[in-house]
């Protein structure tokens, strides 16, 4: 069964049509309709979580699984988004030391404005990415992906765009690092700096409600950095 048709199956099982998931997935319905009519091919992550997230499967259920990365047979490919297999799945012939995927837990939303409760975040999901997309972070234990929820970073990334994150010490920290941080048990995303004796946690955001959260080094154990984004999607158009 072709992907398109897979998640045309998924569409009607549930009695919608491709315009009420276009709706509830966040993607523009001509956007939609031109990759279900190419059978998915060149989706990107984020519209393929979307869509996911919007019919509560996993990608795997209407993507054919990913094949590890080569210049003609991607699963997913910075420049151009998701490439489809057409063959037969290399999982049945690949040993499963040889595949090429991180595995990340997928998390709720993070709150890309006001703070927001830690504890309201719960994993998912897991989600299955090439190892050449993390880069040095593809072994890294404890990578995450999460959703973003807000505009304080929206000069960067976008409301509803994803991120991919790791958890990090103080010495793997560096100025203009975008990070996930908590105070007084509340998470935010902000841009981390260092300015003489604060730590400041700054916005880039095209809406002027927000501003710079500074802390003493005095008081800085009140802050936790929870982790740093190393990879972020965004959805165009």
């Amino acid at each position: 069964m072709k992907n398109s048709e897979k998640l045309l199956a998924l569409i009607s099982s549930r009695g919608w049509k491709v315009a009420t998931l276009a709706e509830k997935a966040d993607i523009k319905y001509t956007t939609l309709k031109s990759l279900i009519d190419r059978d998915l091919r060149n989706i990107t992550v984020a519209q393929a979580l979307s869509i996911s997230q919007a019919l509560d499967v996993k990608v795997s259920d209407f993507i054919q699984e990913a094949a590890p990365m080569t210049d003609e047979n991607s699963y997913l490919n910075p420049s151009n988004g998701f490439k489809i297999k057409e063959a037969k799945s290399v999982y049945e012939t690949t040993p499963s030391n040889k595949r090429s995927l991180s595995i990340l837990n997928y998390y709720g939303q993070i709150s890309a404005g006001e703070l927001t409760s830690i504890n309201s975040i719960e994993k998912e999901d897991v989600i299955e990415l090439p190892k050449s997309m993390l880069g040095k972070y593809a072994d890294r234990p404890g990578a995450f992906m999460m959703r973003v929820n807000g505009d304080s970073m929206d000069k960067i990334i976008p409301n509803n765009s994803y991120v991919v994150c790791i958890p990090v010490e103080e010495h793997e920290l560096h100025d203009n690092d975008i990070v996930i941080y908590s105070y007084n048990n509340e998470s935010s995303m902000k841009r981390f700096s260092v300015r003489g004796d604060y730590v400041v946690f700054s916005p880039e955001s095209n809406n002027p409600k927000y501003f710079d959260f500074a802390i003493s080094k005095d008081t800085e154990s009140e802050v936790e950095i929870l982790a740093k984004v190393i990879l972020y999607a965004v959805t165009l158009g």
